[in-house]
């Protein structure tokens, strides 16, 4: 089953999940599994792990390129086939987390490119305004918030 495809899972469900996996393949990252290469945004598999023993495997990149333009990586979480942004590993290799209410955008906007001078933690309206091609938001100096 793959849970992007449920259609029973809330969009808070899949965040969960989204970020349980996150944390999983950084988890194998650690143990060996994976190799993340943040200067040049790949995520290799060096290792696979089976009933908790690690062992080499042939190296290869671990990220598929979806029809959306963005790279993945697929692992397994509960017995749940789970789908992977390699640009949110990837930023949170570098910098352990992503902000509350950020979204990782290119900056170059380049979907597969995720080396870590191109991913920038930004909320949904900037990330918005970038696609759109409109220039940052600039509050007046004399702005008083009520």
């Amino acid at each position: 089953m793959d849970v992007h495809n449920h259609s029973n899972l809330t969009m808070t469900d899949t965040t969960k999940i989204d970020d349980r996996a996150e944390q999983l393949v950084l988890k194998l990252a650690e143990e060996g599994v994976f190799r993340i290469d943040t200067k040049l945004g790949e995520i290799w598999r060096i290792g696979v792990k089976n009933r908790g023993v690690i062992k080499p495997c042939e190296v290869r990149r671990a990220e598929y390129e979806a029809n959306n333009g963005y790279l993945r990586i697929r692992v397994m979480v509960c017995s749940v086939r789970v789908r992977v942004s390699a640009h949110r590993v990837i930023y949170r290799a570098h910098y352990g987390s992503i902000p509350e209410g950020c979204i990782i955008d290119h900056g170059n906007r380049v979907r597969c490119d995720n080396r870590i001078v191109n991913l920038e933690a930004v909320t949904q309206s900037e990330n918005v305004r970038r696609a759109l091609g409109l220039p940052p938001m600039e509050i007046p100096s004399d702005f008083i918030p009520f």
